[in-house]
């Protein structure tokens, strides 16, 4: 850090405790890049971050609310108070980063530009995609508000060149940044289990919500349970949680199918280590940590191509991509991979790439050039 460095703010909407995950990640890779760093969100959890000189976290919530009129009306407040704690920030900060959610807060942004204030705009994922999967009622408003964001922010960053076009973003290709904010602990995140040594399971690591194609996958678990002896477990939480404990229950899946819940972050890897696939059948992505994660602890990988994946998952050589999300793709794929004959293979490449290119020091030196 020296005098040159920018004073930061970080502005995203009440997050759930998956959103939290990516969150942390960006905000240490800009504590050294930054003399003084703001964070504006909603529910932030007790001990969230360590402590530390140049952090300040100003707890902003935004309701989501229930029916259509109420949740454009709380949008609107929202809108409201995150321009005014930011209006209050207006001296101290130079740079202010919209990340998950923020897209939404075009009236935050008009301010910014009548006060000249470097605006990045960061796509963790495709909001109107995954509102679509959602059937969300709002989307169309939010595709306008996305669209004015888009054109208000000085700068838009994406973690992939295949989530320009997936998310229509080529209008401002002209300043448009690739990056990322992924690293891995990998004295954390680390084989401790071999490959062979472990039982036939087969995970998914997510939201328990419809854009995570966690439906798709809980019917492709019911038809492999009928002639396979392989344990399933499902980490995570969300508001599909009830419909797929009843999936469990109607069909007899309780032998085969472990619901965990959501857990600790460090658990992590101990959960990884137990399992021979990690299944991810998303319908939209940016860059899920999970499959970096995933690959670091020898776990091999079967998604979809959506978001950024396919720039990291090579199909057959460090992980499985599958063709879409339907059932019977996964049910397929899902054996296609359980019974690859170069297994070892696929499991080393992964962890070479990962190690490679999601260190710490590699992703701070990115976003230092985007500062400069």
């Amino acid at each position: 850090m020296n005098n040159k460095d920018p004073t930061v703010a970080v502005v995203t909407l009440t997050l759930s405790n998956s959103g939290f995950i990516p969150l942390t990640n960006l905000i240490k890779v800009l504590i050294p890049l930054s003399k003084e760093l703001h964070v504006l969100t909603g529910s932030i959890p007790p001990n969230f971050f360590e402590k530390s000189f140049n952090i300040y976290f100003h707890e902003t919530n935004h309701k989501p609310g229930k029916n259509f009129l109420s949740r454009a009306f709380y949008n609107f407040y929202s809108q409201l108070v995150y321009s005014w704690n930011i209006i209050k920030l207006l001296n101290k900060v130079d740079t202010f980063i919209f990340f998950i959610g923020a897209d939404l807060l075009i009236i935050p942004l008009f301010i910014l530009k009548i006060f000249r204030k470097k605006t990045f705009l960061f796509f963790a994922g495709d909001p109107i995609k995954s509102s679509r999967a959602k059937k969300d009622k709002m989307v169309f408003i939010q595709s306008i508000l996305s669209k004015i964001s888009c054109k208000l922010s000085d700068k838009i960053i994406v973690y992939s060149d295949n989530m320009i076009s997936e998310g229509g973003l080529t209008t401002y290709s002209d300043k448009i940044i690739v990056t990322n904010i992924h690293f891995l602990d990998f004295k954390k995140f680390k084989i401790t289990k071999e490959y062979k040594n472990r039982k036939q399971c087969v995970g998914f690591v997510g939201r328990l919500s419809e854009e995570k194609g966690i439906i798709n996958f809980m019917d492709a678990l019911i038809e492999i349970s009928k002639n396979n002896n392989i344990k399933f477990i499902i980490i995570g939480e969300g508001p599909l949680e009830k419909e797929i404990k009843n999936k469990i229950n109607n069909h007899n899946l309780n032998e085969h199918v472990h619901l965990v819940g959501w857990i600790p972050h460090e658990e992590l890897p101990r959960y990884l280590n137990e399992i021979k696939l990690l299944v991810l059948p998303s319908y939209t992505e940016g860059l899920p940590k999970i499959i970096l994660e995933s690959m670091a602890c020898g776990t091999p990988v079967l998604s979809t191509s959506v978001g950024a994946i396919s720039d990291i998952v090579r199909d057959e050589r460090n992980g499985f991509i599958m063709e879409n999300n339907a059932a019977s793709s996964i049910t397929k794929n899902s054996k296609r991979a359980l019974e690859h004959p170069k297994i070892d293979m696929v499991i080393e490449n992964a962890q070479s790439f990962v190690k490679a290119e999601f260190n710490y020091n590699m992703v701070v030196t990115r976003w230092e050039k985007i500062f400069k």
